[in-house]
């Protein structure tokens, strides 16, 4: 859902603010990062559900080894 969700709203931004060359790139390519470790610390440490977080994080991660590429190809 982080991925295309996110990939739809940054680009549904970008166009309604006008966004063009590298720093329309910028946007489109962070928002499909996967979620970072830091997450999981985070659960960790406040004791949040941190088995669930990292399979967040490990799930992002492959999904991003598919996605980034492919918008690469898009962006390039």
């Amino acid at each position: 859902m982080r991925i295309c969700g996110g990939l739809v709203i940054a680009w549904l931004a970008v166009e309604w603010l006008d966004i063009t060359g590298t720093a329309r790139g910028v946007v489109l390519l962070q928002v499909i990062m996967p979620a970072a470790v830091f997450n999981y610390l985070l659960a960790l440490k406040y004791d949040r559900e941190p088995t669930a977080v990292a399979g967040v994080v490990v799930a992002s991660t492959v999904m991003a080894l598919v996605a980034v590429p492919l918008l690469l190809a898009v962006l390039l």
